[in-house]
Formats: structure tokens, sequence, C-alpha cells
């Protein structure tokens, strides 16, 4: 049976104990847990070869465990991709609080997403016990990404169109690595980009992007059949119409292509949400795209800027523009289906939000069905999947920005700003009247400089 992760504790209380908090934490969610029949060493051993681990799956141990664990899977390697051994931090499982249970599982998921090698001088997303890893992620909300060119941040990178590797933490705390090498931190804010520590004398690679597919090629191939997988799975043969939201981000554009794949162009629609303020690249990118996979894309209009003559800019605090444009893709969705129950396939991942990392893959209601295949995904992951499969990334992302929005959004970052500045002929905003108004709310200045 398809289940969206696997959990294997050593005995059968631990199981119990793991079933439980998943219930309490977990609603909703399709999660297998196995008990290994409270076997040690050797037979350990042979009872994982006897399992055939799998990917998406996350080995739970207590303190008193784990070295048990660590020389099974040791005789074990290679280990498939995708799978973990995360600690709960009590001698055995079955001792801890279920909240503690619940949060080893979460770090386990970003274990998941964002373990990371560096071998042959090209980065790796495996689970390993070698040595040669260079990032194993220990807080739940992390995430990896690459930055594909450096020319317009204020990092002091060498060379400064470098290949880096980068890892979310918490607020807004990022970690880059040049090859093994970890150069630096800097924390990015609304307000400042501010560099914590820094090495200097690093120097980044130069990195081979058709190398590092054919390194990662195994595992982007267990992560598209598992997603194609869930979707043909989940989507019933009478549904005639799938909608997809896009906005041209990394995560909803890869959600097109699983989509188009699992079901067919001809059942996919790619929904745009059209604010009025998004980036004119944004714009230029679906076009581009959508004739590349020849899918159907139909848009709505939110009517954001119009709202902003009578309700102002949207602030932190009050996000108003959120409820405009889920309110324009409900009408986008009637207006396609009529009074068809839809089905909407979303790129939510797990390490979007607080919000996100609680929400199942799969949520059904009487109103809709939701589809969420990306959702154990890390962001390195869908960037390295659309290259392979020929899928340009936004140009958004090639010149640095985080997420893809509006260029007014109030959760743009500080260097993202810096960027439109240092581009704002080349991204078609050098006449955009909205710009004013927003850099004199944000900066007290209007005059489109800091």
């Amino acid at each position: 049976m398809l289940r969206v992760l696997k959990i294997l504790v050593r005995g059968r209380k631990d199981k119990a104990a793991v079933e439980k908090s998943i219930q309490l934490f977990y609603p909703g969610w399709d999660i297998a847990v196995e008990s290994l029949g409270g076997v040690r060493g050797d037979k350990l051993v042979e009872k994982l070869e006897e399992i055939n681990l799998s990917s998406f799956t996350i080995l739970l141990s207590g303190r008193r465990d784990l070295q048990d664990f660590r020389v099974a899977l040791n005789q074990l390697a290679p280990l498939p991709p995708l799978v973990a051994l995360s600690l709960v931090d009590r001698s055995n499982v079955r001792n801890a609080r279920l909240e503690m249970i619940a949060h080893s599982i979460d770090i386990g998921r970003a274990m998941l997403r964002g373990t990371t090698e560096w071998i042959n001088n090209v980065y790796r997303f495996y689970f390993s016990l070698e040595g040669s890893i260079i990032k194993l992620p220990r807080d739940p909300e992390s995430d990896n990404f690459f930055f594909f060119s450096q020319k317009y941040h204020s990092l002091p990178l060498k060379p400064d169109d470098a290949f880096v590797l980068a890892y979310k933490l918490r607020e807004g705390l990022h970690e880059f690595y040049c090859g093994s090498e970890r150069a630096g931190t800097a924390r990015f804010s609304l307000t400042e980009t501010k560099i914590h520590s820094w090495n200097n004398e690093a120097i980044c690679p130069k990195l081979d992007e058709n190398k590092l597919i054919e390194e990662n090629q195994k595992l982007l191939e267990i992560l598209e059949n598992k997603a194609l997988s869930f979707i043909r799975k989940n989507v019933p043969d009478h549904v005639e119409k799938i909608i997809v939201p896009w906005s041209g981000g990394k995560d909803s554009t890869a959600v097109l292509v699983l989509s188009i794949k699992a079901l067919g162009k001809d059942r996919v629609i790619a929904l745009h949400v059209d604010t009025g303020t998004e980036f004119p690249t944004s714009s230029e990118y679906i076009e581009r795209v959508s004739r590349m996979l020849g899918v159907q894309v139909e848009r709505v209009y939110a009517g954001l800027r119009e709202a902003i003559g009578s309700r102002g800019l949207p602030q932190l605090g009050e996000r108003w523009c959120t409820g405009l444009k889920l309110d324009a893709l409900r009408r986008g969705i009637r207006d396609i289906l009529k009074d068809e129950k839809p089905v909407v396939i979303v790129g939510d991942r797990d390490a979007e939000s607080k919000l996100r990392v609680r929400r199942p893959q799969l949520r059904a209601s009487k109103e809709e069905t939701s589809l969420a295949p990306l959702k154990l995904w890390g962001g390195a992951h869908v960037q390295l999947y659309l290259k392979s499969r020929g899928i340009p990334l936004n140009p958004l992302y090639e010149i640095g920005f985080y997420r893809i929005g509006c260029f007014i959004c109030p959760s743009l970052r500080d260097w993202e700003i810096s960027i439109m500045l240092k581009r704002i002929d080349a991204l078609k905003l050098g006449s955009e009247s909205l710009l004013s108004e927003f850099f004199e709310n944000r900066y007290g200045t209007s005059s489109l400089s800091k």
C-alpha cells in the first residue's frame, strides 16, 4: 500500500507511543508505523534487510538503541535515498512525551529533505553515515536551496557568480556552503542583510549542473515516481479537469509538470491569479513555460492594484491581499468547473511555514480535494527536478530572489529589494508608480533608493 511516510521503531511499546503521537499531532496523515520486533545486533541487520528499507522512511531511536541502529545501517550501506535516523532524546522512544516524539518526527522529515553530502566534487542529497555529510538538519524548519548566482547580493563570495548551496534556518538565519566548506552565515530580514561570520578565504567551486543532476538522478526518479503515484492514486478517473494554481514559482511549476505527466495535459488546467502587481518577468515566464508544456492556462484577476487605492498598501500585520488572492482563486475555480467538486494540486512543502508542517499531504472535504505531492521535498530537490526535466527556473530566482510574488509584497526581504533597485529597468519596473508608494511606506522615502 502506498503510504506518505514510514516510521520504524525497535519495539512494540515504541510503536504504540508513536501511533498515539501521530494521532494527536498528525491527524489525517497517512503514516505507517512498524516495529522491528525488539531485535538488536546482527538480528537488527537481518530485520532491516528483510523489511527492505524504502524511501521516505524515518528510523526513530531512543538513546539506548542509537548506536545499534548506526552500526546496522552502516552494514546495509549504500542505503536508498530519503532515509533518516532521528533521535528521541530519552532512553527509549516509549519513555518520551508525545510532543517530543512528534518533534523528532519533524526533525526526521527535515533530514529527508535536507541531508547533504559533498562527494566526487558535487552535492548529493542522500542519507549516509560515512563521514562525507556536510549538513544534517536538526531544525524542523530548515530548507535547502541553490543560489545559482551571487552577483546581485552583498555576500562576499569568490567568485561572485558562484554556485552556492544555502540552508535556511530559524528567524532568517542562513548558512552558505562552497563545496564541502561552510563559507559563512548571514541573517536576512525585512530591513537588513547582516553577515554574522564569514571565511574570507573560501573560494566556491564552479559546479557542473549536468554532473549535479547525474549524481542525484536516482533520487530525482524516486521523488518523481512517488509523486506521480500519489497523484494517480488520489485523482478519480471520472474527474475530467484538475486545477493547478500556478504562480510561476518553482514549487507550483514542479507540481504542474508532475500533474501533466501523471494525468495528461488535456486533464490539467493551470490557473494563474493575476494580482495586478506581479513582476512582468513572472508573467513572461508563465507564457514561455506554458508553451513548452502545451498546457491550458486560465487567468483570474484579483484586483489588488485597485484595492490599494482605498485600503492602502498591504502590511505585515495586515496582509489583506492574501484574502483577495484566495477569493480570486476560488472564483476562478468556480468559473472553470461550475458545480463540479474541484480537485486541486498545490505546491505546498513542509519547509515553507509552520502552518504547512502539520497539513497532511491529502486534504479532502465536501467542497474540495487538495493534493500536495511535494510535501516532503526540499527546495534543492525542486530546483534540480525542474532542471533535470529541461524546465527553466523563473529568472527571478536566477538573480537571487527567494520567493515569487508581487513587487509590493510586505514580505520582500531587504536583499530582494536591493536586487530590485539594481535591476529596476531589467525587471521592467522603471515606470511603475506604485514602487514610489511602496518605498515611502517601507523606508520613509519615495526616491527608489534606501
